[in-house]
């Protein structure tokens, strides 16, 4: 959970240096989602290229769900689920306000060195969840074309 509060962070650090503090809270709560979300779907496509087993019964439960009307309508509101998901649980735990400034007001007590540290942390974080989705995504595509 501290990796959250520090892409929190990251956001208000960023910009409160461009002057614009007041949507740091909804660009942190936005990268936080999607950094959950990227981890969960990578984690999924990670899932199906180990077991194949887990393609098939996915296949079937997008049939069943979605009928003949699969493909990319599906496939959307597949994707879309999880960044629904995570930005309600966010909105209700961390994007609250008082939670929110108690992450601000917490790194805000740190060294100008630990605070840097902290925001370039909360960074990396999420360029790994980008990563990490990509990778897995390129690695299922991969696998996929040779079954």
């Amino acid at each position: 959970m501290d990796i959250l509060r520090k892409l929190y962070w990251n956001q208000y650090v960023e910009l409160r240096e461009k002057g614009k503090e007041s949507v740091a809270r909804k660009q942190g709560t936005v990268l936080v989602t999607i950094a959950l979300a990227l981890y969960l779907l990578g984690t999924v496509f990670l899932i199906v290229t180990i077991l194949p087993d887990a393609m098939d019964w996915m296949e079937d439960l997008v049939k069943d769900i979605f009928g003949r009307r699969g493909g990319r309508t599906a496939g959307k509101i597949i994707a879309v689920i999880p960044f629904i998901l995570f930005y309600g649980i966010i909105k209700l735990t961390l994007d609250r306000e008082t939670a929110y400034n108690k992450v601000i007001y917490d790194h805000g007590l740190l060294t100008e060195e630990e605070q840097l540290k902290a925001s370039e942390q909360g960074k990396i974080f999420f360029f790994i969840s980008v990563g990490y989705f990509v990778i897995t995504m390129l690695i299922f595509m991969i696998v996929v074309s040779f079954r």
